[in-house]
């Protein structure tokens, strides 16, 4: 994959409450100006006007809350983080049963380890149920399951499910929706709204440099990322790469060498096109979303609502 260069073109806050600013490959802009790296000096990159960009970062398990600024933040109570243990444990499980132990080429397990080490999960906990999912032992049935649903305003949804019962989740996650004026949608009618990308996340402060976003450029170039965006990680300032699903392992590990360890490497469904809405459709919305997070055999909830800001 060739490098590209990059270059700041919008800031937003998104309905995490994130605060985003996003360098965009310029074979990614839709418009009458396209250019590849090769031909552009960073100068005359910055220069371009490459009209309006805005994107946004999707809810994963662990790290960002997208609805923290919207409504109260849940305590953090000893049964919501036994919650999240368990939710990855049997994230992890799945992912060992259809791709092996090993993280390297086990994409979805790196993604795992990722989420542990971010909410400091007990290494030894997630170490034994892969170790247990690889034995022979452990043969309870879970099927992985993507639900595509209709939210408030017509916003787009995904949902990552493990269950042991397809009919009885299926029908649990469609009255959520329907609590919330929203509807589950047809097989495939959402997620090509959607790009599955890796996602991995930096510390601001640990990159050697007073203005961290512009060196971000050269290190985007350099290990041949796609998309570069400053967000907020855990009450931390971040700077997050994204990269193709297959180079996640790669890509982290070339920020591993030049001495920044990512907060977080995972697996991420990123929206297209984000939308805003008014505030009582975002009011529902942030209660479905947490509602659909509080499922035990929810994994992930992804939508694609922002708010501009």
């Amino acid at each position: 994959m060739a490098n590209k260069l990059y270059r700041l073109q919008s800031q937003m806050m998104t309905s995490s409450g994130l605060r985003v600013v996003t360098m965009q490959s310029l074979s990614y802009v839709r418009g009458n100006f396209t250019a590849e790296a090769s031909k552009l000096t960073r100068s005359r990159l910055q220069s371009a006007d490459l009209g309006n960009f805005n994107t946004m970062w999707v809810r994963g398990m662990a790290g960002h809350n997208k609805w923290s600024k919207i409504r109260h933040k849940k305590a953090a109570n000893d049964a919501s983080r036994s919650n999240a243990f368990s939710k990855i444990i049997r994230d992890a499980t799945h992912a060992v049963k259809e791709g092996g132990p090993d993280p390297e080429s086990n994409y979805r397990l790196a993604s795992c380890i990722s989420q542990a080490k971010s909410i400091n999960m007990p290494k030894a906990t997630l170490e034994y149920a892969i170790k247990n999912a690889a034995g022979e032992n452990n043969d309870v049935a879970t099927d992985q399951v993507l639900y595509e649903g209709r939210g408030p305003g017509n916003a787009a949804y995904l949902v990552e499910v493990l269950t042991t019962n397809r009919n009885r989740t299926r029908l649990q996650v469609k009255q959520i929706f329907t609590k919330y004026g929203g509807s589950l949608a047809d097989p495939n009618s959402v997620i090509f709204q959607f790009s599955r990308k890796g996602c991995i996340a930096v510390e601001s402060s640990k990159i050697d440099s007073k203005d961290a976003l512009n060196k971000a450029f050269e290190l985007a170039i350099e290990i041949g990322v796609e998309d570069v965006k400053q967000v907020e990680f855990n009450d931390q300032d971040c700077i997050q790469f994204v990269c193709e699903v297959s180079r996640l392992n790669s890509c982290s590990k070339s920020l591993q060498l030049m001495q920044l360890e990512p907060v977080s490497a995972t697996l991420e469904y990123l929206p297209q096109a984000p939308i805003t809405l008014s505030k009582s459709k975002l009011d529902q919305a942030s209660k479905l979303v947490e509602e659909l997070s509080d499922h035990d055999d929810v994994i992930r909830v992804h939508d694609n609502i922002s708010i501009s800001g």
